[in-house]
Order: structure tokens, then sequence, then C-alpha cells
């Protein structure tokens, strides 16, 4: 087959030729937008399925914390934040959890330390 300027018996017009060499290149580039949109609807529905904290394991939490970020001592703005991340296979578990003020939780951010 060759490329040509009609579209008689064995030739293909130069559109016909485009699309037979982006066509996989489209159809590749299709799926992987496709997966692309699949994963980030998992991760959406992943963040909005999250477990809330049991009431009990807060009320544990703030009186083993004193009721203050254990990292300053501030008893303003305070927050329960994760040790380890869920997002890092962390759990909702009293081990896991401890008390920070919206300022040291912000400085934490999703590391460990």
């Amino acid at each position: 087959m060759y490329a040509g300027t009609t579209t008689g018996r064995g030739w293909l017009s130069a559109e016909e030729v485009q699309a037979l060499i982006l066509g996989p290149r489209a159809a590749t580039a299709q799926a992987g937008a496709e997966r692309s949109v699949a994963l980030n609807m998992d991760v959406a529905a992943t963040a909005s399925a999250r477990i809330p904290i049991p009431d009990d394991v807060k009320l544990f939490i703030w009186r083993r914390d004193g009721g203050r970020c254990v990292r300053c001592g501030s008893q303003a703005d305070l927050e329960f934040d994760h040790i380890i991340p869920l997002a890092m296979g962390g759990s909702n578990s009293a081990r896991n959890l401890q008390i920070l003020c919206a300022t040291c939780n912000r400085a934490k951010g999703a590391s460990l330390v």
C-alpha cells in the first residue's frame, strides 16, 4: 500500500496513512488516560471512605497526652495526628495516634518524624 492522492484500489489517502500511523499511539494514549481516570477515582473513593477515629480511642489519646501538643505543649488548635500516616499503612489505633497543635501538625506533614 502506498500513500497517494487518490483512494483508488491499493492506494491510501494521506489521512488514511496518518490514521494508520497514529492509530496505535492514539489508542495507547486513550487507554492510558482511561487508566489514569480510574486510578484517580479509586484514590478519591478511598479518601472519602476513611474510617473515623473511634471516640473511645480519641478519649484515651486525649487523657494520655494530657490535652496538650506532644511536641510544643500548646493547648490551642489541637488535632489528632497519625504518627504513621494512613496513606503509608498507619492505623487508627492508640499506638499510632498523638495530639499535635495545628502548627506542629503542618510542620510534620506526611513525614514520619
